[in-house]
């Protein structure tokens, strides 16, 4: 296992070898949160533009075998809430090169995974970095997207999210052009995390100046 773990994790990997990465996941569909590491390699690795269409177009398959609902049952094995939130993120992959603009290719496990985790502000930081890798941060539409994996716990939200308000920020006092009906939904969002973080209070004194 440890020479297949070379394998797809070394310069060969810009191959892909589809099927040892299929027998890599099956050899560990019982303990999946053990494949965290493999897959930040995974996307670490597209550095190019080809290699950055070989990585979305294998993600998918990875999406199938992974996210929550594919998962095997622990079956009375105790898992740490923290190997589980770091394979949770490591599913959405952040290539090292910014890309812009992605095709729909690209843009379908982004969508697959925030379908997969609304309400989990611990990943919010995961998504918003990834939009931005995309090109998408400020992208229309993109809010109802962002606040959908924040939920409404705003407690967890302040102690999990150092980039939420920066990117409100962003969209409601840059030259970004941004619908009325987004914009509500970033206020009311806004007002809530105000009585509670300090950066967005001050965000929110901003505004009113």
């Amino acid at each position: 296992m440890a020479r297949r773990h070379r394998y797809i994790c070394g310069g060969a990997s810009t191959e892909w070898e589809y099927t040892l990465l299929i027998r890599y996941l099956e050899a560990f569909a019982l303990t999946p949160e053990a494949l965290s590491g493999i897959l930040y390699q995974l996307a670490a690795q597209a550095k190019t533009k080809d290699q950055g269409a070989q990585l979305f177009d294998v993600w998918p398959m990875i999406l199938d075998r992974l996210l929550p609902a594919a998962r095997t049952e622990r079956k009375g094995r105790y898992v740490y809430s923290g190997d589980i939130d770091d394979l949770d993120a490591a599913l959405l992959p952040i290539p090292n090169e910014p890309l812009s603009r992605p095709p729909v290719a690209q843009l379908t496990p982004l969508g697959r995974w925030a379908r997969a985790f609304p309400s989990s502000p611990q990943l919010l930081d995961r998504l918003i970095k990834a939009l931005a890798a995309y090109g998408l941060a400020l992208y229309p539409g993109i809010v109802s997207f962002v606040l959908n994996v924040a939920g409404d716990d705003y407690e967890r939200i302040s102690r999990h999210s150092s980039l939420v308000v920066p990117w409100m920020r962003l969209l409601l006092l840059g030259e970004v052009q941004v619908t009325d009906g987004d914009r509500v939904k970033l206020t009311k969002f806004l007002d809530q995390m105000a009585k509670r973080d300090a950066n967005a209070l001050q965000l929110q004194r901003d505004l009113e100046a």
